[in-house]
């Protein structure tokens, strides 16, 4: 039987659900735009301060966990609504996750340069499986679970995983998909400096 897609879950520059992000990109609506510079670096380059660009995603609302998993779990939720909820009509155990991250938590790992809390070297430690990991809690997903890391493609390897998954009879359903959150000065440094322009 062919594997299909029953669901779509989206938060990214052009708006926090799918039906935004695809009227903006029918109309070719451009993300991208100067970013403010952390008034916290200031010290450390002084007057030379670097001209960044980058298309945030704003997901509305207030969350207090990491940006990652906050984007992550926003998606999820409008994808599994999309899909009809599968996870009330499937036995828990027969839903796979195979949610990556090409970075982890770029703010746990800020923290805990200054001391940072527990919960922050959690998030650190669990580096690119951060997201797979929240998803599959906060969902009660007990299939297998996935961290595909792919860079720039991480979210189609995570598709490809998930639909390999399901024709091997893993799992019956597969959450799958990717967030980032890499509009951090560490990030939009390092790409400077290897003068990447986007």
């Amino acid at each position: 039987d062919p594997v299909v897609v029953t669901g779509i879950g989206m938060v990214t520059p052009l708006g926090p659900d799918t039906a935004t992000t695809w009227h903006h990109v029918l109309r070719g609506v451009s993300a991208g735009e100067f970013l403010p510079y952390p008034p916290d670096l200031d010290a450390v380059v002084g007057s030379r301060k670097p001209t960044w660009i980058g298309a945030p995603a704003r997901p509305g609302g207030t969350s207090a966990d990491d940006p990652v998993i906050n984007l992550a779990c926003l998606a999820v939720e409008e994808a599994l609504r999309d899909a009809g909820e599968p996870q009330r009509h499937h036995d828990r155990e027969r839903i796979g996750c195979v949610f990556g991250t090409s970075k982890g938590s770029l703010y746990a790992a800020t923290a805990c340069q200054t001391g940072g809390s527990h919960e922050a070297w959690e998030r650190m430690l669990a580096g690119p499986a951060l997201a797979s990991m929240a998803v599959a809690a906060r969902y009660e997903l007990y299939g297998p679970r996935i961290s595909p890391v792919a860079a720039c493609a991480t979210g189609i390897a995570a598709v490809l995983q998930g639909a390999a998954l399901v024709c091997r009879d893993d799992c019956e359903v597969a959450v799958v998909g990717s967030a980032d959150d890499s509009l951090h000065p560490l990030v939009l440094a390092s790409f400077q400096r290897l003068g990447v322009l986007a």
